[in-house]
């Protein structure tokens, strides 16, 4: 029997600027595809709903990737690298340091120019083309033009210290500018700015911190911080920070959701160039996936996604007819499997532990080695309270308690050894299905310790320093069916 049927597949590019190549990735298999040679680096990428890729560059023409057979067009414009698709009035907005260039995708002319500038580090068409969004670096200063006839609707001054990148949120009432400076020496923010009222609210960040880009699904603003390796979750409801995500390697360049919103994908690198793109789910915020780009040298930088459809012949269709029989056929067993729902990660540092020798031991005392033991949660210390304004998100109480014990020589050479602990309140938002009774999830954690120095002994006190990775999992049991030949 012979159907006809709709598939559509998800194609990721990823662009790399230390080889000068674009990665494509199927979107439903999470593989690589092939990879496409570029003569220049490319920065930013952005997609047409044609399928068709543009891509910015360090010199003069902007690369068109074309759909389906990736032959490379070039159009020769002065560009710093950003641009935007205007898919719905067809055209593209290119940024040139001090100005913005207009043209007609199609008749590929110059339709508008845009000065005034001093240099240019973002620009962002909101969700139905109708504004464009400036960002001066120097100036300090937003832009908002109408695309109708590029008139200057709004100037907004002040938008923040150092500020990088902009992102509008889908009903265009609101802009978040990521800051790569902030009020103290080495600290940065995310402005939320308010258009109409021209109001600017300061969201601050961890110290180093270094946002490079944003995503927003619903309440929840996702921020790449190139600064402390990981993807920042921030509740623009109340305007806090709720986690973060560690990605696989360090220095996270750019963030993009999918079309439904349901995976945050994240280009990564490390100080050798190797890259990753991993793909996180946002109902749990934990990585389901991690891509190797395998390019020596590739330096992940942008990423953008087409959605392709086709019509395909299925000529082994099975007769509807036919299905139960097919069903018999399989035999299939369920099992239970333990699976993790969610992960959470902190840093956390005890500037002064101090522990006592008993005054039983006899001085003078020579410290040998401390062992710092896995930490845990105390036992019914553990409050759990469903967030109401939040599904499937809850706030957990609970003390962690930190084992170690530190080993040392008496006054008479003789090796002694105290056992003691360190104890930390803390309070976390974790992701906990509201599906599941939150009684048959489980609070799985680790702990990675290490002091910065060797305990110091005065007396007959140890005092050190602690520096703790926390890392929780939440892990439930769920049921799977398997065939019965892979049991």
């Amino acid at each position: 029997m012979s159907t006809v049927e709709r598939i559509k597949k998800t194609i990721y590019y990823v662009s790399n600027l230390g080889n000068k190549t674009i990665t494509v990735i199927d979107g439903e298999k999470n593989t690589i595809i092939r990879t496409i040679n570029l003569p220049y680096k490319p920065f930013r990428i952005s997609a047409h709903k044609n399928g068709d890729i543009y891509v910015g560059s360090d010199k003069s023409p902007i690369a068109i990737v074309c759909n389906p057979n990736d032959e490379i067009k070039t159009l020769d414009i002065p560009n710093n690298g950003n641009l935007e698709i205007d898919a719905v009035n067809g055209r593209i907005y290119i940024s040139n340091t001090s100005e913005v260039l207009v043209y007609d995708i199609f008749t590929e002319r110059k339709i508008a120019r845009l000065v005034g500038f001093m240099v240019i580090e973002s620009l962002k068409l909101d969700s139905h083309g109708k504004n464009l969004v400036v960002l001066d670096s120097l100036r300090k200063d937003l832009k908002i033009y109408d695309t109708s006839n590029f008139k200057l609707l709004t100037r907004i001054k002040d938008v923040g210290v150092k500020p990088s990148y902009i992102l509008i949120n889908d009903n265009s009432k609101f802009i978040y500018v990521a800051n790569q400076g902030g009020k103290a020496k080495n600290s940065a923010s995310i402005s939320t700015i308010d258009i109409e009222k021209k109001e600017v609210f300061q969201i601050e960040l961890p110290t180093n911190s270094s946002i490079t880009s944003l995503a927003l699904k619903d309440n929840i603003l996702y921020g790449a911080n190139r600064g402390l390796n990981r993807v920042e979750i921030i509740n623009i409801t109340t305007n806090t920070l709720e986690g973060f995500i560690a990605t696989t390697l360090p220095e996270p360049q750019n963030i993009l959701l999918t079309s439904n919103k349901d995976k945050l994908l994240v280009t990564d690198r490390n100080c050798g160039g190797q890259g990753t793109l991993d793909i996180i789910d946002t109902v749990t915020n934990s990585i389901v996936n991690t891509i190797l780009i395998e390019e020596i040298n590739s330096q992940p930088y942008d990423i953008t996604m087409v959605l392709n459809e086709a019509l395909i012949e299925n000529e082994n269709a099975i007769d509807s007819t036919n299905i139960e029989e097919k069903k018999d056929e399989i035999e299939l067993s369920p099992i239970i499997v333990k699976k993790i729902f969610s992960s959470y990660e902190e840093n956390i540092s005890l500037s002064k532990v101090i522990a006592d020798i008993p005054k039983t031991y006899r001085e003078p005392f020579t410290f040998q080695k401390i062992t710092i033991h896995n930490g845990f949660i105390v036992n019914r210390t553990e409050i759990r309270e469903k967030i109401k304004d939040r599904p499937n998100f809850s706030k957990v109480k609970f003390t962690l308690r930190i084992p170690y014990n530190i080993e040392f020589r008496d006054g008479k050479r003789k090796k002694k050894s105290i056992k003691r602990f360190v104890e930390k309140n803390k309070e976390v938002t974790l992701c906990m299905p509201d599906s599941i009774e939150t009684s048959e999830l489980k609070l799985v954690v680790k702990t990675r310790s290490k002091t910065r120095k060797a305990p110091v002994l005065i007396k007959d006190v140890f005092c050190f320093s602690l520096d703790i990775l926390m890392e929780i999992k939440v892990v439930g049991e769920v049921e799977a069916l398997v065939h019965l030949n892979e049991l």
